[in-house]
């Protein structure tokens, strides 16, 4: 475990911090780099997001020779869990709590658009952080690979059907195309180069200086996630401080919907006695969400200062420190799971 993973939970809130105070004292650098886009893609926030995640695409091998009949049953209640059982929960929390509990926060259209924001989040799985959650709690490096592999796949079919009808249902109307190109822009183009770089032998090219290539690129994406933290709360700076009830009633769905996937996700795995190290990362992939991806989409849609970009920050908020007691409760119940569950002597 690196330093960086060591102390996720510091430089996460540092860079939280660090956002709050540069978005209240630089307000108009924030708003400059909200116009900075094409085709309503943001050309910093894209920047970011693939310096992050092309490394982690590369590391997903097709060719990988392992025992794939281990992973079946795990990787199905992930797959069931992430794209059937976890959009709808989102969906059914948002409007639970938002829209019933407390229907005098919003108005009719406001509602919508954090609508909107919530159910971007919860309709992708994690690609990226899942391989920090999983390093934490010591999960199946093999499996945490052929689940992201995986998950790419589907996510490039069906991410864009899956919110369209969900939102749809809301009626909250978005351009499909516009949709379409957050996934290639995203997805699509990152996994191609990230396929593209792991053929390449940059030993042969750069010879001893591949090594300090390599280290240099092992530190991109964590120093990529925290400068898209610090952008992200740098542009809702202003809400944040001045809406504190807000923040909290938008983390209410957020919280119940990680914290529901991740007991469904560790119950199954009980009932079908999976493999810890299988069970693990089964469950923090479920329960952990592409929020990259959500606050791509989100400020392609509405804006980087809109109200669903605002409720895709909140998730950046919520999910870091929730995710890390998972993995605490996950650690803590494994002699347990091991020894009792699956009985082992």
């Amino acid at each position: 475990m690196n330093v960086f993973e060591r102390y996720l939970f510091l430089w996460v809130s540092l860079a939280i911090l660090a956002g709050l105070l540069f978005g209240n004292l630089f307000y108009a650098f924030f708003e400059t780099i909200a116009e900075i886009k094409i085709y309503e893609v943001n050309l910093v926030v894209a920047a970011l997001i693939w310096v992050m995640i092309i490394p982690m695409m590369a590391n997903v091998d097709f060719n990988r020779k392992t025992e794939y009949k281990k992973f079946i049953n795990p990787l199905v209640v992930t797959l069931i869990l992430n794209w059937l059982v976890k959009p709808a929960l989102m969906f059914f929390f948002s409007f639970l709590i938002l829209r019933l509990f407390i229907p005098n926060l919003f108005s009719e259209s406001e509602w919508r658009e954090y609508h909107a924001g919530l159910i971007l989040l919860a309709a992708a799985p994690c690609t990226a952080m899942v391989f920090v959650w999983s390093s934490l709690c010591k999960g199946n490096k093999e499996f945490t690979l052929t689940q992201v592999a995986v998950n790419d796949i589907i996510l490039i079919i069906a991410f864009v059907p899956i919110v369209s009808l969900l939102l749809s249902i809301s009626n909250v109307s978005i351009p499909i195309e516009t949709l379409i190109l957050t996934v290639v822009v995203f997805v699509v183009i990152p996994f191609t180069i990230g396929q593209c770089i792991k053929t390449i032998d940059f030993s042969y090219w750069l010879g001893t200086r591949s090594k300090s290539i390599y280290k240099i690129c092992n530190i991109l994406p964590q120093i990529s996630l925290l400068l898209i933290i610090i952008l992200l709360f740098g542009t809702q700076a202003d809400k944040i401080r001045t809406m504190p009830f807000l923040i909290g009633a938008l983390s209410i769905p957020i919280v119940l919907q990680i914290l529901t996937i991740a007991l469904i996700g560790y119950l199954t795995s009980i009932k079908m006695k999976i493999d810890f190290s299988l069970s693990a990362p089964s469950c923090l992939i479920a329960a952990s969400n592409f929020f990259e991806l959500a606050v791509a989409t989100a400020i392609s849609l509405f804006g980087l200062q809109s109200k669903a970009a605002l409720a895709t920050v909140v998730g950046v908020l919520v999910e870091v420190p929730i995710m890390l007691l998972i993995v605490y409760l996950l650690n803590y119940s494994r002699s347990f799971y091991e020894n009792k569950i699956l009985q082992k002597p």
